[in-house]
Protein backbone atom coordinates (compact mmCIF):
# COMPACT_ATOMS: atom_id res chain seq x y z
CA UNK A 1 0.00 0.00 0.00
CA UNK A 2 1.40 3.42 -0.91
CA UNK A 3 2.36 5.58 2.06
CA UNK A 4 1.10 9.12 2.51
CA UNK A 5 3.41 12.11 2.90
CA UNK A 6 4.57 13.42 6.28
CA UNK A 7 2.23 16.39 5.85
CA UNK A 8 -0.69 14.04 5.29
CA UNK A 9 0.03 12.26 8.57
CA UNK A 10 -0.15 15.40 10.72
CA UNK A 11 -3.00 15.17 13.24
CA UNK A 12 -5.74 17.75 12.94
CA UNK A 13 -4.90 19.31 16.34
CA UNK A 14 -2.06 21.44 15.01
CA UNK A 15 -0.73 24.96 15.36
CA UNK A 16 -2.10 27.80 13.22
CA UNK A 17 1.06 28.13 11.15
CA UNK A 18 0.90 24.45 10.27
CA UNK A 19 -2.73 24.87 9.19
CA UNK A 20 -1.77 27.75 6.94
CA UNK A 21 1.11 25.73 5.49
CA UNK A 22 -1.19 22.81 4.76
CA UNK A 23 -3.76 25.01 3.01
CA UNK A 24 -1.08 26.50 0.76
CA UNK A 25 0.43 23.08 0.15
CA UNK A 26 -2.85 21.58 -1.00
CA UNK A 27 -3.72 24.65 -3.03
CA UNK A 28 -0.66 24.27 -5.22
CA UNK A 29 -0.34 20.49 -5.13
CA UNK A 30 -4.01 19.52 -4.82
CA UNK A 31 -4.27 17.93 -8.25
CA UNK A 32 -1.20 15.81 -7.54
CA UNK A 33 -2.79 14.79 -4.25
CA UNK A 34 -5.99 13.84 -6.07
CA UNK A 35 -4.05 11.49 -8.34
CA UNK A 36 -2.08 10.04 -5.42
CA UNK A 37 -5.20 9.27 -3.40
CA UNK A 38 -6.83 7.74 -6.47
CA UNK A 39 -4.28 4.95 -6.36
CA UNK A 40 -4.20 4.62 -2.57
CA UNK A 41 -6.93 2.00 -2.06
CA UNK A 42 -5.50 -1.57 -2.10
CA UNK A 43 -6.65 -3.72 -5.00
CA UNK A 44 -7.93 -6.36 -2.60
CA UNK A 45 -10.50 -3.94 -1.19
CA UNK A 46 -14.11 -4.52 -2.26
CA UNK A 47 -16.52 -1.71 -1.45
CA UNK A 48 -19.50 -3.87 -2.36
CA UNK A 49 -18.54 -6.54 0.17
CA UNK A 50 -17.62 -4.01 2.86
CA UNK A 51 -20.99 -2.28 2.46
CA UNK A 52 -22.71 -5.59 3.08
CA UNK A 53 -20.69 -6.19 6.23
CA UNK A 54 -21.20 -2.78 7.82
CA UNK A 55 -24.90 -2.27 6.94
CA UNK A 56 -27.42 -5.13 7.30
CA UNK A 57 -29.41 -6.42 4.35
CA UNK A 58 -32.72 -4.49 4.17
CA UNK A 59 -34.46 -6.76 1.63
CA UNK A 60 -36.69 -8.80 3.88
CA UNK A 61 -38.33 -5.80 5.54
CA UNK A 62 -38.85 -3.52 2.55
CA UNK A 63 -42.40 -4.10 1.31
CA UNK A 64 -44.83 -2.15 -0.79
CA UNK A 65 -47.26 -0.17 1.39
CA UNK A 66 -48.60 3.38 1.54
CA UNK A 67 -45.31 4.79 2.80
CA UNK A 68 -43.23 2.98 0.20
CA UNK A 69 -45.59 4.20 -2.55
CA UNK A 70 -44.85 7.78 -1.51
CA UNK A 71 -41.12 7.04 -1.53
CA UNK A 72 -41.36 5.53 -5.04
CA UNK A 73 -43.33 8.60 -6.20
CA UNK A 74 -40.55 10.79 -4.78
CA UNK A 75 -37.95 8.70 -6.65
CA UNK A 76 -39.95 9.12 -9.86
CA UNK A 77 -39.79 12.89 -9.41
CA UNK A 78 -36.02 12.64 -9.13
CA UNK A 79 -35.94 10.62 -12.34
CA UNK A 80 -37.82 13.50 -13.99
CA UNK A 81 -35.26 15.99 -12.67
CA UNK A 82 -37.60 17.52 -10.09
CA UNK A 83 -36.17 18.47 -6.69
CA UNK A 84 -37.38 20.22 -3.54
CA UNK A 85 -34.45 21.94 -1.86
CA UNK A 86 -34.66 23.93 1.37
CA UNK A 87 -38.39 24.50 1.02
CA UNK A 88 -38.18 25.64 -2.59
CA UNK A 89 -41.12 23.52 -3.71
CA UNK A 90 -40.77 21.40 -6.84
CA UNK A 91 -38.00 22.78 -9.05
CA UNK A 92 -36.78 21.23 -12.30
CA UNK A 93 -32.99 20.85 -12.53
CA UNK A 94 -32.44 18.81 -15.66
CA UNK A 95 -29.68 18.27 -16.58
CA UNK A 96 -28.35 18.42 -13.04
CA UNK A 97 -25.88 21.22 -12.24
CA UNK A 98 -23.93 20.61 -9.06
CA UNK A 99 -22.45 24.09 -8.63
CA UNK A 100 -25.55 26.09 -9.54
CA UNK A 101 -27.98 28.19 -7.49
CA UNK A 102 -31.29 27.79 -9.31
CA UNK A 103 -32.81 30.83 -7.54
CA UNK A 104 -30.20 33.46 -8.38
CA UNK A 105 -29.05 31.50 -11.47
CA UNK A 106 -25.47 31.92 -10.30
CA UNK A 107 -22.95 29.17 -10.99
CA UNK A 108 -19.68 28.82 -9.11
CA UNK A 109 -16.56 28.08 -11.10
CA UNK A 110 -14.21 25.40 -9.86
CA UNK A 111 -11.41 26.76 -7.70
CA UNK A 112 -9.59 25.86 -4.50
CA UNK A 113 -12.16 25.42 -1.73
CA UNK A 114 -10.55 27.95 0.65
CA UNK A 115 -10.51 30.64 -2.04
CA UNK A 116 -14.30 30.96 -2.27
CA UNK A 117 -16.06 33.95 -0.80
CA UNK A 118 -18.53 31.89 1.21
CA UNK A 119 -20.69 34.82 2.32
CA UNK A 120 -20.99 37.62 -0.21
CA UNK A 121 -23.69 40.12 0.77
CA UNK A 122 -23.27 41.90 -2.57
CA UNK A 123 -24.59 38.80 -4.33
CA UNK A 124 -28.02 37.19 -4.16
CA UNK A 125 -26.51 33.72 -4.55
CA UNK A 126 -26.69 31.13 -1.77
CA UNK A 127 -24.06 28.40 -1.45
CA UNK A 128 -26.53 26.24 0.48
CA UNK A 129 -28.50 25.54 -2.71
CA UNK A 130 -25.80 23.52 -4.54
CA UNK A 131 -24.56 22.02 -1.29
CA UNK A 132 -28.02 20.79 -0.35
CA UNK A 133 -28.36 19.14 -3.75
CA UNK A 134 -24.91 17.59 -3.35
CA UNK A 135 -25.90 16.12 0.01
CA UNK A 136 -27.76 13.63 -2.21
CA UNK A 137 -30.71 12.94 0.08
CA UNK A 138 -32.78 12.22 -3.02
CA UNK A 139 -30.65 9.15 -3.76
CA UNK A 140 -32.04 7.40 -0.68
CA UNK A 141 -35.55 7.26 -2.14
CA UNK A 142 -34.13 6.00 -5.42
CA UNK A 143 -32.25 3.27 -3.55
CA UNK A 144 -35.36 2.22 -1.62
CA UNK A 145 -37.43 2.30 -4.81
CA UNK A 146 -34.90 -0.01 -6.46
CA UNK A 147 -35.00 -2.42 -3.52
CA UNK A 148 -38.78 -2.64 -3.67
CA UNK A 149 -39.36 -2.66 -7.43
CA UNK A 150 -36.01 -4.01 -8.72
CA UNK A 151 -36.27 -1.52 -11.58
CA UNK A 152 -32.80 -0.62 -12.83
CA UNK A 153 -33.64 2.97 -13.65
CA UNK A 154 -33.45 3.93 -9.96
CA UNK A 155 -30.05 2.31 -9.45
CA UNK A 156 -28.76 3.78 -12.71
CA UNK A 157 -29.66 7.28 -11.53
CA UNK A 158 -27.63 6.85 -8.34
CA UNK A 159 -24.59 5.54 -10.19
CA UNK A 160 -24.77 8.09 -13.01
CA UNK A 161 -25.16 11.02 -10.62
CA UNK A 162 -22.21 9.98 -8.44
CA UNK A 163 -20.07 9.60 -11.57
CA UNK A 164 -21.24 13.00 -12.82
CA UNK A 165 -20.61 14.64 -9.44
CA UNK A 166 -17.09 13.22 -9.39
CA UNK A 167 -16.40 14.64 -12.85
CA UNK A 168 -17.54 18.16 -11.96
CA UNK A 169 -16.20 18.36 -8.40
CA UNK A 170 -12.53 17.37 -8.24
CA UNK A 171 -11.05 16.95 -4.78
CA UNK A 172 -10.84 20.37 -3.00
CA UNK A 173 -11.77 22.24 -6.20
CA UNK A 174 -15.46 23.16 -6.13
CA UNK A 175 -17.97 24.99 -3.95
CA UNK A 176 -19.16 21.60 -2.73
CA UNK A 177 -15.90 21.06 -0.82
CA UNK A 178 -16.29 24.34 1.08
CA UNK A 179 -18.14 22.94 4.11
CA UNK A 180 -16.89 19.70 5.74
CA UNK A 181 -20.34 19.08 7.25
CA UNK A 182 -21.83 18.83 3.76
CA UNK A 183 -18.93 16.62 2.66
CA UNK A 184 -19.68 14.22 5.52
CA UNK A 185 -23.46 14.13 4.95
CA UNK A 186 -22.91 13.55 1.22
CA UNK A 187 -20.60 10.60 1.89
CA UNK A 188 -23.04 9.04 4.37
CA UNK A 189 -25.95 9.30 1.93
CA UNK A 190 -23.80 7.80 -0.84
CA UNK A 191 -22.81 4.90 1.42
CA UNK A 192 -26.44 4.11 2.19
CA UNK A 193 -27.59 4.64 -1.42
CA UNK A 194 -24.88 2.31 -2.71
CA UNK A 195 -25.75 -0.26 -0.06
CA UNK A 196 -29.37 -0.21 -1.16
CA UNK A 197 -28.36 -0.98 -4.75
CA UNK A 198 -25.35 -3.17 -3.91
CA UNK A 199 -26.80 -6.22 -5.70
CA UNK A 200 -26.90 -4.31 -9.01
CA UNK A 201 -24.12 -5.38 -11.37
CA UNK A 202 -23.03 -1.83 -12.27
CA UNK A 203 -21.97 -1.18 -8.65
CA UNK A 204 -19.20 -3.74 -9.04
CA UNK A 205 -18.19 -2.15 -12.35
CA UNK A 206 -17.33 1.12 -10.55
CA UNK A 207 -16.33 -0.45 -7.25
CA UNK A 208 -12.80 0.98 -7.23
CA UNK A 209 -13.90 4.46 -8.32
CA UNK A 210 -16.56 4.66 -5.60
CA UNK A 211 -14.04 3.39 -3.04
CA UNK A 212 -11.53 6.06 -3.98
CA UNK A 213 -14.17 8.78 -3.97
CA UNK A 214 -15.39 7.86 -0.48
CA UNK A 215 -11.81 7.60 0.78
CA UNK A 216 -11.13 11.12 -0.49
CA UNK A 217 -14.13 12.35 1.47
CA UNK A 218 -12.73 10.82 4.67
CA UNK A 219 -9.26 12.19 3.94
CA UNK A 220 -10.72 15.68 3.44
CA UNK A 221 -12.97 15.65 6.52
CA UNK A 222 -10.12 14.56 8.79
CA UNK A 223 -8.05 17.57 7.70
CA UNK A 224 -10.86 20.10 7.92
CA UNK A 225 -12.73 19.25 11.13
CA UNK A 226 -14.95 22.14 12.23
CA UNK A 227 -13.79 21.98 15.82
CA UNK A 228 -14.12 24.90 18.22
CA UNK A 229 -11.91 25.75 21.17
CA UNK A 230 -15.06 26.26 23.24
CA UNK A 231 -18.43 24.79 22.23
CA UNK A 232 -18.74 22.46 19.26
CA UNK A 233 -21.97 22.40 17.27
CA UNK A 234 -23.81 20.24 14.76
CA UNK A 235 -21.21 20.96 12.06
CA UNK A 236 -18.49 19.25 14.05
CA UNK A 237 -20.81 16.40 15.04
CA UNK A 238 -21.57 15.79 11.35
CA UNK A 239 -17.83 15.72 10.62
CA UNK A 240 -17.35 13.11 13.34
CA UNK A 241 -20.25 11.06 11.97
CA UNK A 242 -18.55 11.12 8.57
CA UNK A 243 -15.30 9.86 10.10
CA UNK A 244 -17.09 6.92 11.70
CA UNK A 245 -19.04 5.95 8.57
CA UNK A 246 -16.10 6.20 6.18
CA UNK A 247 -13.62 4.92 8.74
CA UNK A 248 -15.55 1.71 9.37
CA UNK A 249 -15.41 0.92 5.64
CA UNK A 250 -11.64 1.20 5.33
CA UNK A 251 -10.19 0.68 8.82
CA UNK A 252 -9.29 -2.98 8.29
CA UNK A 253 -7.25 -2.14 5.17
CA UNK A 254 -5.85 1.32 5.90
CA UNK A 255 -3.97 2.67 8.92
CA UNK A 256 -5.16 6.26 8.56
CA UNK A 257 -8.80 5.20 8.13
CA UNK A 258 -8.51 3.37 11.43
CA UNK A 259 -7.50 6.70 12.98
CA UNK A 260 -10.65 8.29 11.48
CA UNK A 261 -12.80 5.60 13.04
CA UNK A 262 -11.14 5.73 16.46
CA UNK A 263 -11.20 9.53 16.55
CA UNK A 264 -14.84 9.55 15.50
CA UNK A 265 -15.80 7.02 18.17
CA UNK A 266 -14.02 8.90 20.97
CA UNK A 267 -15.38 12.28 19.93
CA UNK A 268 -18.93 10.93 19.66
CA UNK A 269 -18.89 9.80 23.28
CA UNK A 270 -17.24 13.01 24.45
CA UNK A 271 -19.58 15.35 22.60
CA UNK A 272 -22.72 13.44 23.60
CA UNK A 273 -21.72 13.81 27.24
CA UNK A 274 -20.82 17.47 26.79
CA UNK A 275 -23.41 18.84 24.37
CA UNK A 276 -26.57 17.09 25.55
CA UNK A 277 -28.07 18.40 28.77
CA UNK A 278 -29.45 15.93 31.34
CA UNK A 279 -32.95 16.94 30.16
CA UNK A 280 -32.12 15.41 26.79
CA UNK A 281 -31.94 18.61 24.76
CA UNK A 282 -28.95 19.93 22.83
CA UNK A 283 -27.31 22.97 24.39
CA UNK A 284 -28.15 24.91 21.19
CA UNK A 285 -31.76 24.89 22.48
CA UNK A 286 -33.42 24.73 19.08
CA UNK A 287 -36.03 22.09 18.28
CA UNK A 288 -34.79 21.89 14.69
CA UNK A 289 -31.13 21.49 15.56
CA UNK A 290 -32.04 19.22 18.45
CA UNK A 291 -33.61 16.80 15.96
CA UNK A 292 -30.55 17.07 13.71
CA UNK A 293 -28.19 16.35 16.62
CA UNK A 294 -30.36 13.41 17.71
CA UNK A 295 -30.15 11.97 14.19
CA UNK A 296 -26.37 12.41 14.17
CA UNK A 297 -25.88 10.57 17.46
CA UNK A 298 -28.50 7.94 16.57
CA UNK A 299 -26.82 6.98 13.29
CA UNK A 300 -23.32 7.10 14.78
CA UNK A 301 -24.18 4.88 17.74
CA UNK A 302 -26.22 2.57 15.51
CA UNK A 303 -23.20 1.98 13.25
CA UNK A 304 -20.80 1.58 16.18
CA UNK A 305 -23.03 -0.97 17.90
CA UNK A 306 -23.72 -2.84 14.66
CA UNK A 307 -19.96 -3.18 14.21
CA UNK A 308 -19.27 -4.67 17.61
CA UNK A 309 -18.80 -1.67 19.89
CA UNK A 310 -20.21 -1.99 23.41
CA UNK A 311 -21.80 1.36 24.20
CA UNK A 312 -21.23 2.84 27.69
CA UNK A 313 -24.34 2.83 29.88
CA UNK A 314 -24.32 6.60 30.37
CA UNK A 315 -24.23 7.08 26.59
CA UNK A 316 -27.30 4.88 26.20
CA UNK A 317 -29.11 6.79 28.93
CA UNK A 318 -28.27 10.19 27.45
CA UNK A 319 -29.62 9.03 24.10
CA UNK A 320 -32.84 7.87 25.72
CA UNK A 321 -33.14 11.27 27.40
CA UNK A 322 -33.05 12.83 23.93
CA UNK A 323 -35.94 10.68 22.77
CA UNK A 324 -37.83 11.51 25.97
CA UNK A 325 -37.42 15.21 25.27
CA UNK A 326 -38.98 14.73 21.83
CA UNK A 327 -41.79 12.72 23.43
CA UNK A 328 -42.66 15.58 25.78
CA UNK A 329 -42.50 18.32 23.14
CA UNK A 330 -44.32 16.62 20.27
CA UNK A 331 -47.87 17.85 19.65
CA UNK A 332 -50.99 15.64 19.27
CA UNK A 333 -50.82 15.96 15.47
CA UNK A 334 -47.24 14.65 15.44
CA UNK A 335 -45.58 17.99 14.76
CA UNK A 336 -43.02 19.68 16.96
CA UNK A 337 -43.16 23.45 17.55
CA UNK A 338 -40.41 25.49 15.93
CA UNK A 339 -38.32 27.01 18.71
CA UNK A 340 -35.05 28.74 17.97
CA UNK A 341 -32.97 28.68 14.81
CA UNK A 342 -33.17 25.87 12.25
CA UNK A 343 -32.39 25.11 8.60
CA UNK A 344 -34.38 21.86 8.21
CA UNK A 345 -31.12 19.91 8.21
CA UNK A 346 -31.31 16.10 8.12
CA UNK A 347 -28.82 13.25 7.99
CA UNK A 348 -30.57 10.27 6.37
CA UNK A 349 -34.18 11.21 5.50
CA UNK A 350 -35.42 7.78 4.45
CA UNK A 351 -39.10 8.75 4.75
CA UNK A 352 -41.38 11.40 3.27
CA UNK A 353 -42.40 13.10 6.52
CA UNK A 354 -42.80 16.88 6.68
CA UNK A 355 -40.13 19.07 8.24
CA UNK A 356 -41.78 19.31 11.67
CA UNK A 357 -43.18 15.77 11.84
CA UNK A 358 -41.04 13.94 14.40
CA UNK A 359 -43.25 10.86 14.84
CA UNK A 360 -40.74 8.64 13.04
CA UNK A 361 -38.37 9.22 15.96
CA UNK A 362 -40.98 7.93 18.39
CA UNK A 363 -41.37 4.79 16.27
CA UNK A 364 -37.62 4.24 16.49
CA UNK A 365 -37.66 4.83 20.25
CA UNK A 366 -40.54 2.37 20.77
CA UNK A 367 -38.56 -0.42 19.10
CA UNK A 368 -35.16 0.64 20.38
CA UNK A 369 -36.18 0.61 24.04
CA UNK A 370 -39.04 -1.91 23.82
CA UNK A 371 -41.30 0.63 25.48
CA UNK A 372 -44.94 1.43 24.79
CA UNK A 373 -44.51 4.98 26.13
CA UNK A 374 -43.59 6.23 22.69
CA UNK A 375 -46.24 4.43 20.65
CA UNK A 376 -49.06 6.95 21.04
CA UNK A 377 -46.84 9.68 19.59
CA UNK A 378 -45.38 7.51 16.80
CA UNK A 379 -46.49 6.74 13.26
CA UNK A 380 -46.11 3.00 13.90
CA UNK A 381 -43.69 0.77 11.99
CA UNK A 382 -42.02 2.80 9.27
CA UNK A 383 -39.12 2.84 6.83
CA UNK A 384 -36.67 3.91 9.56
CA UNK A 385 -37.60 0.90 11.68
CA UNK A 386 -37.24 -1.38 8.65
CA UNK A 387 -33.75 -0.13 7.77
CA UNK A 388 -32.24 0.51 11.19
CA UNK A 389 -33.90 -1.83 13.69
CA UNK A 390 -33.64 -5.46 12.61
Amino acid sequence: MKSLTVLDRLPYRILCWEQVARKHYYKYFGKCKDKRLSSHIPLSFSLKERLKSVIPDPDELLIENEESKKIIASADKTLAGIYNLLGSGDVTINPIRWNYDFVSQYEWKNQYYNDYDQINIASSSDVKKPRELSRSHHMLHCGIAYRITKERKYADLIIDQILDWNQHNPLMYSINWGCPMDVAIRAINWIWALRLISDYERVLEYDNLFSNLLYKHGWFIYRNLEKSLYNNQNHYLSDVLGLVFIGVLFKDQDREAKQWYEEGRRETYKELRYEILPSGVSYEKSTGYNRLVLEIFLHTLWLLEHNGEVLPLDIKQRMRNMFDFILHTIQPDGNTPIIGDQDNGRILPFGTETVTDYRYLMSIAAMLYHSSNYISSSNCYNIYCALLLK
